[in-house]
């Protein structure tokens, strides 16, 4: 009985031993399958651009891009070229972008004790998204005529008086412009440019 004893359970032993040898196998088999998978997996690169794009001034771009294998085991050298090549076409989205006033700066006169709607001079702007003037619609900052001595016309830009302008009270006034698209959706974007007016003797 005791010897029947001993041999089953050296051969639970010698089971337990073989199970974890083909759990370790097993093991090993996966970690190799793993790294296999891994040297598989496609190289990415990134296109990028190297300066700023404008969808006025060109809307695509067409390019070949071109893959080669530097190293190549010679038996396999009849085989090649080892490189291959694709063709990128690239499509500029375009960006609304606020109206652009003609000059950087404007600067004009006004004769003292002109009477109201005298002509002080006129501003323009254009949408660069179009190149049009007719969609745009000027007013001006009231924070920067809080009297309000000057108005503008919304669809042409001149500016008048309100008032009498007095010289020996302020010679001189800055106000500022602002051009704002219409008919857009989301809210029309807008742009604002600084008027200096100094006043003049008659």
């Amino acid at each position: 009985m005791e010897t029947l004893h001993k041999e089953c359970i050296k051969k639970k032993k010698k089971k337990k031993k073989k199970k974890k040898k083909k759990k370790k196998k097993k093991k090993k088999k996966k970690k190799k399958k793993k790294k296999k998978k891994k040297k598989k997996k496609k190289k990415k690169k990134v296109l990028g651009v190297q300066s700023a794009v404008d969808y006025e001034s060109r809307s695509s771009y067409s390019f070949s891009v071109e893959v080669l294998n530097p190293i190549v085991d010679p038996r396999f050298l009849r085989r090649g070229p080892f490189k291959d090549r694709a063709s990128i076409r690239v499509a500029v989205l375009d960006a609304d972008e606020p109206p652009r006033f003609s000059r950087a700066r404007y600067h004009m006169d006004v004769s003292e004790n002109c009477p109201p709607a005298c002509t002080v001079g006129r501003v323009s702007a254009v949408d660069p998204d179009t190149g049009l003037t007719n969609n745009i619609r000027f007013s001006i900052d009231p924070q920067s005529d809080p009297e309000a001595l000057f108005r503008i016309t919304p669809d042409t830009g001149l500016i008048t008086t309100a008032m009498e302008l007095d010289r020996e009270r302020d010679h001189w006034h800055n106000i500022t412009v602002i051009a704002t698209q219409r008919a857009q959706y989301p809210p029309a974007m807008h742009f604002a440019k600084r008027l200096s007016a100094p006043l003049i003797e008659p």
